[in-house]
């Protein structure tokens, strides 16, 4: 099972290579290739797979910068829900009167789909990176605002 990495035709980066022999070295390589012939076999999927990692390598660049703007658009979610989770936590500790109805609204939104609330948000805010914002953002507040308002009012 272990042994010479089998090769792809063209010129293999170093990316490809090293993936590809992490995979061998690591005994898992079994996982992801067979020794049968045919369709779905062992050689296909070894193909597919370095074809896989060859494109991640190829287009590096591109998917980092989808990367980085998954991590800014996270980042704008997290920080506009703690800020929003925060006060609406500390608000419903201090008036005791809102916090059922406030907990219970951010507990229906909370069990939206995800796909829906991107439906219904759409018409709103377009198709974009505001719309995922705030989607996000409504899914992070039931943490933020339960998890305040128990921690407050738990303190003695």
């Amino acid at each position: 099972m272990h042994g010479e990495l089998p090769r792809g035709s063209g010129a293999q980066n170093c990316l490809v290579d090293h993936s590809m022999k992490i995979l061998y070295d690591s005994g898992i390589e079994h996982l992801f290739f067979s020794n049968k012939s045919g369709p779905g076999s062992g050689k296909e999927k070894h193909n597919m797979l370095q074809s896989i990692i060859e494109t991640f390598a190829e287009r590096a660049d591109f998917f980092m910068e989808l990367l980085m703007e998954h991590i800014g658009i996270s980042a704008a979610a997290i920080v506009i829900a703690v800020l929003l989770g925060g006060i609406a936590g500390i608000l419903i500790s201090e008036f005791q009167r809102s916090a059922r109805l406030t907990l219970g609204i951010v507990n229906l939104l909370y069990t939206i789909p995800s796909i829906s609330m991107l439906g219904f948000l759409i018409p709103f805010s377009g198709v974009g990176n505001a719309t995922a914002v705030i989607a996000l953002t409504i899914y992070a507040l039931l943490p933020m605002v339960r998890n305040t308002y128990t921690g407050l009012t738990n303190v003695e």
